[in-house]
């Protein structure tokens, strides 16, 4: 006999709300926050290329997939060879031989640490000796084929980097 005067009562207090629920949500209004920023942007933000695309162009004008390692984030990764500083680059796999002492990097699943230019001249790449880093202003890794602008490369793409 319990049940009917439950369901008597879960009714009514149903009813109660949903009547008092209009009254309630006209007090309910926030009030109009203003954000203001004084930090100025500088033009700087917006990245060119000079050594990979052999010509100096506004990245996001490009038709290549160009990504940028500046001296800046060489210095906050640490990095201490060409396989460390462009590692985290998307498309990029770093040291997948586990290699030590050299520089092993997969672009878009082609080996190509072989595809190192630096003041956009091809280096010799020796299996057991890593690239130089210090005084690089930037690393640029154009991924897809590039062998129309530097000859014989590998399908995956090229790593270019440029001295101060």
């Amino acid at each position: 006999m319990n049940k009917p005067f439950l369901f008597v009562s879960s009714s009514l207090a149903l009813a109660l709300m949903a009547i008092t629920q209009p009254v309630f949500a006209d007090d309910n209004v926030l009030p109009t926050i203003t954000v203001a920023a004084n930090k100025t942007v500088k033009d700087s933000c917006v990245a060119t290329t000079t050594q990979s695309l052999k010509s100096e162009q506004l990245l996001f004008k490009t038709a290549k997939s160009v990504s940028v390692v500046t001296r800046e984030q060489i210095q906050e990764k640490q990095a201490m060879s060409l396989t460390d500083a462009i590692q985290g680059v998307s498309g990029v796999i770093s040291a997948p031989l586990g290699r030590r002492g050299s520089d092993d990097f997969i672009i878009r699943g082609q080996l190509s640490s072989d595809a190192i230019y630096v003041d956009g001249l091809r280096q010799a790449q020796a299996s057991d000796s890593a690239s130089n880093i210090t005084g690089l202003e930037r690393i640029e890794v154009v991924k897809g084929p590039d062998s129309m602008d530097f000859g014989q490369t590998a399908p995956g793409g090229i790593v270019c980097s440029s001295r101060a």
